[in-house]
């Protein structure tokens, strides 16, 4: 996570908008690394077939 976000930190347009799908525990990474929870003004869905 740390080579992704510097990257995205060098390379990202302003106004950019970057997301990821975190199953939990893993959110807690992500917030380490400046991700916020998108709720309630956005949701990721996802559909399961089996």
């Amino acid at each position: 996570m740390s080579e992704v976000t510097a990257y995205l930190d060098r390379h990202a347009t302003k106004g950019a908008y970057v997301s990821l799908m975190a199953d939990v525990p893993a959110d807690r990474l992500y917030r380490q690394f400046g991700f916020e929870y998108g709720a309630p003004a956005s949701v990721g869905m996802y559909k399961k077939y089996d």
